[in-house]
This record gives C-alpha cells, sequence and structure tokens, in this order.
C-alpha cells in the first residue's frame, strides 16, 4: 500500500446456524460491489476464510445494507452454506406474460410479499 493510503473495510456477519455459532467479520470494501457484479451472485456460494482458525467457510449472501443517501454498502449478512442441508436462498421471482402463462390460465395464484 501507499503511503498515507488507508485501505477501506465492510463490517458483516455470518449468521449462527445449528452447532456454529455467529461470526463477526471485516471484508473489503470491493467484496460486495464484486458479489452484486456477477450473475445470481446473492444465491451463489462464496468462500472466506477466518482470519484466527484459517478454516475455510463456504457462505451465502443473506443481505447488504446500503445508505439511503449515499447507497454505497455499510453492512453484510451471509449465511452458511453447508452441504446436503436446507440452505435459504433469497430469489428473486419477475412475473413475464402472465395472461399468457398456462399456471395462470389454470387458477394458480402467485402472491408477491415485499
Amino acid at each position: 500500500m501507499e503511503k498515507g493510503v488507508k485501505e477501506k473495510w465492510i463490517p458483516g456477519v455470518i449468521k449462527a446456524r445449528e452447532e456454529f455459532n455467529d461470526i463477526d467479520m471485516v471484508w473489503p470494501w470491493k467484496a460486495p460491489f464484486r458479489v452484486t457484479r456477477v450473475d445470481h451472485g446473492a444465491v451463489r456460494p462464496w468462500y472466506c476464510i477466518h482470519p484466527e482458525t484459517e478454516e475455510e467457510i463456504r457462505v451465502t449472501v443473506m443481505n447488504i445494507d446500503y445508505g439511503v443517501k449515499n447507497r454505497l454498502p455499510y453492512f453484510m449478512e451471509f449465511q452458511r452454506y453447508i452441504v446436503g442441508r436446507p440452505n435459504l436462498l433469497c430469489l428473486n421471482i419477475d412475473p413475464v406474460l402472465e395472461d399468457q402463462s398456462l399456471h395462470f390460465m389454470a387458477g394458480a395464484d402467485f402472491q408477491v410479499n415485499y
């Protein structure tokens, strides 16, 4: 690093699951931008290394909080991704051509909750 230049960090947490506790961590400032830049970044597994234990942890993004005025990220929440167990994912679903959908014609009713 150049003299006088400070590296920016963003705080976050890996949420607790069954036998695992919460882990408070900080990530480089570019991490939320890398997550949102790639296709399906909110549902694909990411890997981070715990600085104290050197353990590699597989996680998925639960939430990234952004500032109201500047729209810059200030906090990230991750969920530990455990292979072979149910892992909650937040998927965006956008109905397309609802009037021509066979599901809607058959009487299916999709409710969108915000």
